[in-house]
């Protein structure tokens, strides 16, 4: 294997030295599981009611992912 200098380093509390990857954040593993429950929800809207459309509601994710992900 040939090592390549990223200019990225690791903390070695990041470093999960089992599964050989950095771990990620607990803030980012609730942010995402808030966006994976907020498609859900979404999705659920568009299935129950036939007047929404999905482009709608998927611009609305996009939306709300790019704020949320703004803030962080």
């Amino acid at each position: 294997m040939q090592y390549i200098d990223s200019g990225v380093s690791v903390k070695k509390t990041q470093w999960d030295d089992r599964r050989k990857k950095v771990k990620k954040h607990p803030l980012v593993e609730k942010l995402n599981a808030g966006l994976d429950s907020l498609i859900i929800s979404i999705q659920k809207i568009y299935y129950n009611n036939r007047g929404v459309s999905a482009n709608g509601c998927y611009s609305y994710i996009r939306i709300t992912k790019n704020t949320i992900q703004a803030h962080f």
